[in-house]
């Protein structure tokens, strides 16, 4: 898998009520896509080992340790993309202070049954992803699976630099990893335009970030595109 997530996924998210119907960011979007995703993988029996890369203060991780699995959040807490500074208290997860991609010692080979993450992987740097993506290969049992939910932006027209930036990235996404395949074959790709059915950021939310990262390349990017997700399956083979 690899495509947005659709207005069709979020329907059946909320019918489903995996989330609130109150909060219409992408976030929401995300959190509802992954414990959708999540249920139908491992259901809420427990005992599965799972790894929410850069979780922060999670709030899917605090669901799925509710379900009697063991999960642990691997994030060093240095703000990236907006995330926390400081280590959550009180939270019935394990912490790990590294980034997938640093090959740390502490995260076993071949003892993870599922890895995933929600809104970190666009920040990981182009020239990082190669080796992080060899990092949860690494991790994973086989046939375990890895969950992406990753920001992007989709436009309606690719001429320009914020588009050219986003497909830069979605093919270095695409690129082939060993040991890790995608479960059915991509249907997003790097010259994709942005598609009425896909679910969406609100404009509203969208202002919210534009106040907060002050950043004029990409304020103008939200302003003539729409804020989606990409959700990316693959598995160790």
């Amino acid at each position: 898998m690899f495509d947005i997530i659709t207005k069709k996924d979020l329907f059946q998210v909320l019918d489903r009520k995996r989330i609130s119907d109150a909060n219409p960011s992408l976030k929401n979007i995300q959190d509802g896509f992954a414990v959708d995703w999540l249920i139908g993988e491992i259901g809420t029996s427990g005992g599965k080992n799972l790894i929410e890369m850069g979780g922060g203060n999670s709030r899917v991780a605090r669901r799925v340790a509710a379900w009697d699995n063991k999960i642990t959040n691997v994030d060093k807490f240095e703000g990236v993309g907006a995330g926390p500074i400081e280590k959550p208290d009180e939270v019935p997860y394990e912490i790990i202070n590294s980034y997938i991609g640093d090959f740390s010692e502490a995260l076993l080979d071949s003892s993870y049954d599922i890895i995933y993450s929600i809104s970190v992987v666009e920040h990981v740097p182009l020239n990082r992803i190669g080796c992080m993506m060899r990092d949860c290969a690494r991790l994973l049992r086989k046939g375990g699976k890895l969950l992406h939910l990753i920001d992007t932006y989709m436009f309606d027209c690719p001429d320009f630099a914020g588009a050219d930036y986003y497909s830069t990235r979605i093919k270095e996404y695409l690129k082939p990893i060993e040991g890790l395949e995608f479960i059915v074959p991509p249907a997003l790709n790097p010259c994709s335009k942005f598609s009425c059915e896909y679910a969406t950021n609100s404009p509203f939310e969208m202002w919210r970030w534009k106040i907060k990262t002050k950043g004029e390349r990409i304020n103008h990017w939200r302003e003539i595109g729409q804020g989606c997700s990409i959700k990316a399956v693959w598995a160790k083979i």
